[in-house]
């Protein structure tokens, strides 16, 4: 997470430049996903246009020029926007979309792909973001998860286990 200041305004949005430790550089894989937030509290995607290593100015950080959406002409120029990278990794590790993972009381759950079936599989989890969480144990590279929809899946499981009712009889029904 680190701040970014809106320096131009175009059509499609806004342009803003912020400073990433360079240290992070090599831990930002083609899945890092950027979104960020202005003042009003809600977050919009971020697509980074240009990075500068700023080492032939003394500095040891990465200026990262990003685009982002202002449809509603709500990011004033000069504003601060806090970027987020989600999906960053240190490059052993895996990173899925939220969407994927299922939170239950056992612990963390994807629904990976295990020859024709899915398997429900226990994962342990790393840096989060607001799209990507990072699983640093469960899964191995090359690994297909279920992309969306794990909560109904476990719901179908559920109901498969218990006999064809999800969990209880509703209210009055047997």
């Amino acid at each position: 997470r680190f701040p970014a200041t809106v320096f131009q305004s175009t059509p499609a949005g806004v342009l803003a430049s912020g400073w990433l430790e360079v240290s992070m550089k090599d831990r930002l894989g083609s899945n890092a996903i950027f979104s960020a937030t202005p003042g009003d509290g809600s977050p919009r995607p971020a697509k980074v246009l240009e990075s500068r290593n700023a080492l032939e100015w003394g500095e040891t950080d990465l200026e990262l020029v990003l685009s982002v959406d202002n449809l509603y002409r709500s990011i004033a120029m000069g504003s601060t926007l806090t970027v987020e990278c989600s999906g960053v990794t240190d490059g052993t590790h895996l990173s899925i979309p939220r969407e994927a993972l299922l939170t239950l009381a056992g612990g963390h759950f994807v629904y990976a792909v295990n020859g024709d079936f899915l398997t429900r599989t226990p994962v342990k989890l790393g840096a989060s973001g607001s799209a990507r969480v990072e699983v640093v144990d469960g899964l191995l590279a090359g690994d297909q998860v279920v992309q969306k929809g794990a909560m109904a899946l476990w719901m179908i499981e559920m109901q498969a286990i218990n006999g064809g009712d999800l969990c209880c009889p509703a209210a009055g029904h047997k």
